[in-house]
């Protein structure tokens, strides 16, 4: 069974997220927190963040649990940009494993 976090672990975990990179870096995951708007070329593919916001789906709440809803959708998630990004496609190219992550603007 999976054991979720409470709303108290998830801000205990919040320095890790915010040592992130910002500007690039390996893609392990999405860790770079953009901003809507910001371009991110990954291979030679390049995407841009968009300002639609994703606030959790039936998947997210049984692989986080509700409170990780709740925590990513309140006012301190949402300033920290915690919650699920969306993207469209500027430019269509490849991605490969170890491929940088690097804003275009």
């Amino acid at each position: 069974m999976i054991k979720h976090l409470t709303r108290a672990e998830l801000r205990a975990g919040l320095p890790h997220i915010l040592d992130s990179p910002k500007d690039n870096g390996v893609l392990e995951a999405i860790v770079i927190r953009p901003e809507p708007g910001e371009r991110l070329q990954i291979g030679t593919a390049v995407i841009e963040i968009t300002t639609v916001a994703h606030t959790g789906c039936k998947s997210f709440v049984e692989r986080y649990g509700s409170p990780a809803v709740v925590f990513v959708n309140g006012p301190e998630g949402r300033a920290k940009h915690l919650r699920s990004i969306y993207a469209r496609v500027v430019q269509d190219g490849c991605i490969t494993v170890s491929d940088r992550v690097v804003k275009t603007n």
